[in-house]
């Protein structure tokens, strides 16, 4: 893969700097930037406290232990979320897509609490996944809808609409706000009649939403259940009985079935009209917190002579990319930070390879390589869906200069041939990024706002993000009083 070093280059900008603000109205590589990119999610977890963290995650109980890079943190924390909030800025994750269990949870207090109230949470987008399973109550992960239930489920959409979808970062798709439904592939009893009511009382709000049901997975597909949504997805493919997929990828069947899988649901959602969303993960082990469940682990590996993040890059280009729908263009990734069953890509501690529990045995780990991976999976991520990042900063520096500081709200152009191939704006921290789609390999003469007068041409490689590169913008001297 091509890499080009950093460079630092000066752009000489008419515009003033007092024109640029703490924030811009759209994430890097915005949609205006390239309407075919992807539009990249995460599933986000905003439930964590002390007596979270307690419940265990199978990194807490390895020797040596591999745990988060921010510690066992809370949800509630602001400066934890804006720390998330820029990892996703910088390395290519568009939306969180939190999760949701009802009025009152610590979910819902968190939410406002921690990544609402990160001070660069204009950043980044979110979106609700509703927790069904928590916020309605089952049995044996089915939800039966009586009146009951239907009342809870519409009561709980009017309080999501009325609290969340006006808000400015909320996920949009054609003016609606995108809400996921967590596995209501097992959805029962008056189903439809709950969906169809929850569609009329937030229509009635003037907050028509966009469906997003977890319908895929090791099942036929059912027509008419698809037509329920404006798109399915799959939480995750993991099936416990499926002991075929255990193990590295490269020698299990887990990527092959998936494909074939994904294939199926994208012809059945096609003929439906209604639109498809890939969902890669990066591994499974939940024997962490259902150690006497004894559930078969997905390695992050591909094979175990291979390194970290193996599984991840491989998902995105075989079950992740390949199936965007150019209906929404929409991926989500299982998960960011879902650490009890271990699918997380949140950063960790670096750390060794191991095999190996706190009680010295492999019963937790079935043998298999885990390590503190760092920065490993947003790299991967970064990697596939981003051409070319870097950020711009203010301030001619040196002696007597004023201090370098980001450039918030800048729009960064790439100009091929003397004609602008892509836009996008810098993040608070003055970051941006180019999609693959946007900017396929070649070269390009980056540009700043307008009145810039020294292009920066730099080379984009392929496959992959090419490399950072940051730009300078020179504030004129005062004008003599």
């Amino acid at each position: 893969m091509t890499r080009m070093s950093p460079r630092v280059a000066t752009l000489l900008v008419a515009a003033s700097l007092a024109g640029l603000t703490a924030g811009c109205g759209q994430p890097p590589g915005g949609p205006a930037a390239d309407e075919r990119r992807p539009l990249v999610g995460a599933y986000y977890y905003v439930w964590y406290d002390a007596a979270e963290w307690r419940k265990g995650y199978l990194g807490d109980k390895l020797a040596p232990p591999i745990r988060p890079l921010l510690g066992e943190y809370s949800s509630a924390d602001p400066r934890v979320a804006a720390q998330h909030v820029a990892w996703a800025s910088e390395y290519g994750i568009d939306f969180f897509a939190v999760s949701w269990a009802g009025r009152g949870s610590p979910a819902d207090r968190y939410l406002e609490a921690g990544l609402l109230a990160a001070p660069n949470v204009g950043d980044i987008r979110f979106a609700i996944l509703y927790e069904s399973l928590l916020a309605l109550g089952h049995r044996d992960h089915r939800v039966d809808f009586d009146d009951a239930t239907t009342g809870r489920f519409v009561s709980d959409l009017d309080y999501l609409a009325r609290r969340y979808f006006s808000h400015p970062r909320y996920l949009t798709l054609d003016g609606r706000p995108v809400l996921f439904l967590y596995v209501t592939r097992n959805f029962e009893g008056k189903h439809r009649e709950a969906i169809a009511a929850a569609r009329r009382r937030l229509q009635g709000l003037g907050r028509a939403p966009y469906l997003v049901g977890d319908e895929v997975f090791w099942h036929d597909p059912r027509r008419r259940r698809l037509k329920l949504f404006e798109a399915v997805t799959a939480y995750n493919m993991y099936d416990w009985p499926r002991s075929e997929f255990t193990g590295y990828a490269a020698a299990s069947a887990f990527l092959h079935d998936v494909t074939a899988q994904y294939r199926r649901y994208q012809r059945a959602t096609a003929d439906a009209g209604v639109a498809f969303v890939p969902s890669v993960l990066p591994g499974y082990n939940d024997r962490g917190v259902r150690p006497q469940a004894n559930h078969y682990v997905i390695a992050r590996r591909l094979a175990p002579d291979q390194d970290e993040g193996g599984l991840f890059a491989e998902a995105l280009r075989r079950t992740g990319l390949p199936f965007l729908d150019d209906r929404n263009r929409l991926l989500v990734v299982t998960s960011f930070n879902e650490w009890h069953e271990w699918t997380q890509i949140e950063p960790t501690a670096p750390g060794p390879v191991t095999a190996r529990d706190a009680s010295d045995r492999d019963r937790l780990t079935d043998g298999l390589a885990h390590q503190g991976y760092g920065l490993r999976h947003l790299e991967v991520l970064r990697d596939a869906v981003v051409a070319l990042s870097g950020r711009v900063v203010s301030g001619v520096g040196g002696a007597g200069g004023p201090a370098e500081t980001p450039a918030a709200g800048v729009e960064v152009r790439a100009l091929s041939g003397g004609r602008v191939a892509a836009t996008t704006r810098t993040d608070s921290a003055g970051r941006f990024r180019f999609g693959r789609s946007a900017l396929p390999p070649g070269e390009y003469e980056l540009a700043g706002p307008d009145g810039e007068r020294r292009p920066v041409t730099v080379t984009v490689g392929g496959p992959g993000w090419t490399g950072p590169v940051e730009l300078r913008i020179d504030q004129a001297p005062p004008a003599p009083r």
